[in-house]
C-alpha cells in the first residue's frame, strides 16, 4: 500500500519544533551529568588530548579566495567569489574567520549583523579530513567572542535538521531553539537557534 505524503503545514512544523526542543533539552542535562560523574579534571585532560588547537584568524577581503576554495571542498554545489560578495552586499560588520593547522586552511566561519544587537552565523565549514577535532567549536566560539566584544546581545544561526553534529555543538554551547522554517532548496527543515551573549539576558 502506498502511503500518502505528509503535508508539512504550520501544524506539522509546530509539532516537530516542540519535539526537537524536548530532545535537545533532554540532551543537555545528560551531558552535564556525565561531566559531573566523571569529574572536571579527568574530562579536561581527555578534552585536551581530543582537541586540536587551531590558529583562528580574521580574514581580510584579499583572502576571500581562500575561503571560497575551502567552501568548495566542504559544500556542493561549488560557488565563486561573486556568490559571497552578493551575500555581503548591504551587510554590516561582515566577519570571516579562518582556522588553520600548520599553515593549512582547514575550516572557516562567516557571519554578519542580522539586525541591531543580533549577530548571525551564515556559514560554518570544516574540511572532511579535519572533523571531530573541535575545529568547528573553536571557530564558533571565536565568532561569539568577537560578537560579544562588539556589543551584540544575541547570536543566531540556522541548521538543517539533517546536520545533527552541528545541532549537538549548539547544545554544548547553550543555544536555545527559537523557531523553524522549511528550506525548499534543501528540502529539509531549518532549526533556528539563538544564544544570549550577556549574563543579564540569560
Amino acid at each position: 500500500m502506498l502511503r500518502q505524503p505528509v503535508k508539512k503545514g504550520p501544524a506539522f512544523h509546530g509539532a516537530l519544533q516542540s519535539a526537537i526542543i524536548i530532545l535537545l533539552e533532554e540532551m543537555r542535562p545528560s551531558i552535564w551529568a556525565r561531566l559531573s560523574s566523571e569529574g572536571w579534571p579527568e574530562f579536561l585532560e581527555q578534552w585536551k588530548r581530543y582537541m586540536t588547537q587551531a590558529d583562528i584568524t580574521v580574514v581580510t577581503e584579499s583572502q576571500l579566495p581562500v575561503i571560497v576554495e575551502l567552501y568548495n571542498q566542504v559544500f556542493r554545489p561549488p560557488e565563486n567569489e561573486n556568490y559571497f560578495r552578493r551575500r555581503f552586499q548591504g551587510r554590516y560588520n561582515v566577519l570571516a574567520m579562518l582556522a588553520s593547522l600548520d599553515n593549512r586552511p582547514v575550516g572557516f566561519c562567516v557571519g554578519f549583523e542580522l539586525k541591531p544587537l543580533v549577530f548571525y552565523t551564515w556559514l560554518l565549514g570544516v574540511h572532511g579530513d579535519f572533523r571531530r577535532k573541535s575545529i568547528g567549536r573553536q571557530l564558533l566560539e571565536s565568532q561569539l567572542e568577537w560578537a560579544k566584544n562588539h556589543n551584540y546581545e544575541f547570536a543566531r544561526l540556522e541548521i538543517l535538521n539533517r546536520h545533527r553534529a552541528m545541532m549537538h555543538l549548539t547544545v554544548l554551547l547553550e543555544y536555545d531553539v527559537v523557531g523553524t522554517r522549511w528550506d525548499s532548496m534543501h528540502t529539509d527543515l531549518l532549526i533556528q537557534f539563538e544564544k544570549p551573549l550577556t549574563n543579564d539576558l540569560r
